[in-house]
């Protein structure tokens, strides 16, 4: 996407600690930076590769809260201090990058969310691209956390999407009753999965508890467990 619309593209590859609100999570995410740097190095012209230290030297005591609603619900409600870090990092890169667009994946769309919402406050000039989530055979949504599962719990994690595609075709009914379709759909992944959300909102993230009168943009989102590894999740339909 990027060498479509830019002359340079710059590729950062950091796991950054302070986004991680448990730091046994951060000790078990996947760290491939050599991997990811050989996939990049042909393909961009720049891979910035800080290290923790050059990122957070010592005595580094600033970091940047965002207090808006979007930033209490579903990720912000489940891992408390977790956007305080993405922001903060994403501060950090634009500064030391300086870019003119910024590429963001579907995945991820609370974090695209959070960070619009930066760029606007902050009046960062940068203009933030999303790009579709790139998924497996089966459905299951491309993330670091997948080679942390066994190929059984991968190939059972398709179940995700399955049950993401579902909600949204139920959702076309403006009948619908949207508090039992998030009731089964839980249900549904609690067969495979530890749920720790199952959520249909609006994009500006607020809760959706009936479809009369509503139109536009509707965001289907959840995170659940399997052998201990947390996956998120979410695909977005268009009401009318």
């Amino acid at each position: 996407m990027s060498a479509e619309c830019c002359t340079k593209t710059v590729v950062s590859i950091f796991v950054n600690p302070t986004q991680f609100n448990q730091a046994s999570d951060f000790e078990k995410y996947p760290k491939t930076e050599e991997n990811d740097y050989k996939l990049c190095k042909d393909l961009v012209d720049i891979v910035f590769m800080p290290s923790v230290d050059e990122m957070y030297p010592v005595g580094c005591s600033t970091f940047v809260i965002n207090e808006s609603p979007l930033t209490s619900v579903l990720e912000g409600a489940h891992r408390p201090g977790h956007f305080k870090g993405v922001l903060t990092v994403v501060s950090k890169l634009f500064n030391i990058i300086s870019p003119n667009f910024a590429f963001f994946g579907q995945k991820d769309i609370q974090q695209v969310k959070v960070v619009e919402a930066l760029v606007k406050d902050i009046l960062y000039p940068v203009k933030i691209v999303v790009g579709e989530t790139l998924r497996e055979e089966n459905g299951l949504a491309m993330s670091s956390r997948n080679i942390r599962l066994s190929s059984d719990a991968r190939w059972r994690s398709g179940e995700i999407y399955r049950v993401l595609k579902f909600v949204a075709v139920e959702l076309q009914d403006p009948k619908a009753i949207v508090p039992d379709i998030v009731k089964k759909a839980a249900e549904t992944l609690s067969n495979n999965f530890k749920v720790d959300y199952f959520a249909v909102t609006d994009s500006h993230l607020r809760s959706i508890d009936s479809l009369r009168d509503f139109s536009g943009e509707v965001i289907i989102s959840t995170a659940v467990f399997i052998e201990d590894v947390r996956l998120i999740d979410n695909i977005s339909v268009i009401l009318t």
